[in-house]
Formats: structure tokens, sequence, C-alpha cells
């Protein structure tokens, strides 16, 4: 493990994989890779400030002891990130392949958008998920929280299977319509906005 005070910026590393096996930072993270980043099973990553992780390929963070305190930036093919203390905020976000963002501990928030080209799927069972900035979202969208609300800001916006216990609100505002690849179970209100394009 390495526990450090200040800002952690890696440069870019040539390898196949770097393994996280445990980080604490009060700075910043800045973890660059030609390869994949994954993690050590249990070995929690803390980080006070901004992270941002870049690979060429995939980005695997998925452990429930992880805890990003301020936003997460995402660049690469597979990413799946977790938070298990107090939510996860995103940070601009670039995934060629599919996203997974799981926050067990509190909101899936974002602070700049994100482009996903395939599947991405945002879990925080119990707690709300705002996800309003300009995104684009190309693949399917899978929505499982509390109070959940997305926008697409590009090309309109296709719902993946999504279990939402409170209200739903899904905008596209871009040249493109809403439509879903699977059903979705809304326990309260749902709101579908897309002016002057069609919603199936």
């Amino acid at each position: 493990s390495l526990t450090l005070a200040a800002d952690v910026n890696i440069g870019t590393v040539t390898v196949d994989t770097v393994t996280v096996s445990g980080v604490t930072t009060t700075g910043k993270l800045d973890l660059d890779v030609t390869g994949k980043i994954t993690q050590s099973a249990g070995a929690a990553v803390t980080v006070t400030g901004a992270s941002t992780l870049k690979a060429t390929t995939d980005i695997t963070l998925a452990d429930g002891t992880n805890d990003f305190k301020s936003t997460v930036g995402l660049e690469g093919v597979n990413v799946s990130v977790k938070d298990g203390t107090g939510g996860i905020q995103l940070g601009a976000s670039t995934v060629t392949g599919t996203l997974g963002v799981e926050s067990t501990g509190g909101a899936i928030t974002q602070g700049a958008a994100a482009t996903v080209t395939g599947a991405a799927t945002f879990t925080a069972t119990g707690q709300d998920i705002t996800l309003t900035q300009a995104n684009d979202f190309k693949g399917a969208v899978g929505l499982n929280g509390l109070n959940v609300s997305v926008k697409d800001g590009t090309g309109g916006i296709q719902l993946g299977a999504s279990t939402v216990t409170g209200t739903l609100a899904v905008e596209s505002t871009g040249v493109g319509a809403i439509t879903q690849g699977a059903a979705a179970t809304v326990t309260g209100a749902a709101t579908f906005t897309a002016l002057g394009q069609d919603i199936t």
C-alpha cells in the first residue's frame, strides 16, 4: 500500500498492467497508463482530491472499500469503478467501450460531461443518481437508484434495464430520440423530455 500526504502525479507509464495495491492521498491522484489499470482485492483507494485515471485499455477499480472524495475523471476502453463510502462524482470522462459506476455509500453525481460509446450502467441502490451534464451516451444506459435524472445533449438516449425506486427524469436535448432496449421499473413519477424528437 501507499500512503501520501500530497498530490500523486504518475506520468505516462508504459506497461501491460498497473495494479493498484492500496493508495491513500490527501491530495489528487493522476494516473496515465499505456496499458490497463486494475486493483488488488481489498486494497482500498482513498483520494481526497480530484482523480484522473487514463488507460489505453481497461480500468477496473471495483473494490467496495474505495473512497473517492472528489471528482473522478475516467478515460479508457471498458471502465468499472466503485465507491463504497460517500458517493462518487464523475469528472470529464471519455469511455470508448462500456462503463459501470457503482456507489454503495452515497449518490452518483457528475461535475462534467461523459462520452460513452458502449453500454453504461449506473447503480446506487437507495441513493440518487444525477447525470445532467451535456452527456453523449451512444449505447444503452441502465439506471438503478432512488431519484434518478439523466440527460443526453448530443444524439438521443436509449434506456437499458433500469430499476428506480423514486422518480425518474430522462431528457434528450440533442438531435435524437428517447428509446429503450429493455424494460424499466419506476416506483415514482417518470418524466421524459425530447423536444422535437420521438419518444418510444
